[in-house]
């Protein structure tokens, strides 16, 4: 599961961590298959221990099988919260489809 914030920096310039905060989410938690780092087109710029002050305090995914709501674990939910991501495994393709959206002003908003 990854979190891709809405904080601009240049490429060379580091993102402080503290920075790094749930409100600051530029499309909802997604997960996504390693291809992006193992083709170039990501990289890992740090590694640190998460507190709770770091994450969500509740993950939302819209299952579509299932037709309701689902946290990081498959766990049924009684409601949606936002933000609201897609239950299921994504590519780098799917995410960079998500950031241009959301760049444009479209927030992409899963549904059932």
């Amino acid at each position: 599961m990854i979190y891709v914030y809405d904080i601009l920096r240049e490429a060379a310039e580091p993102v402080p961590i503290a920075e790094l905060t749930p409100d600051r989410l530029l499309i909802p938690p997604m997960f996504i298959n390693r291809l992006g780092w193992s083709r170039g087109y990501m990289q890992t710029v740090a590694h640190t221990d998460l507190t709770a002050e770091d994450l969500l305090e509740q993950h939302c995914f819209v299952d579509y099988l299932r037709r309701g709501y689902v946290d990081e674990k498959g766990k049924q939910l009684p409601a949606r919260t936002d933000p609201c991501g897609e239950w299921g495994l994504a590519s780098y393709l799917v995410l960079s489809d998500y950031v241009h959206k959301a760049l444009r002003g479209e927030q992409p908003v899963a549904d059932i």
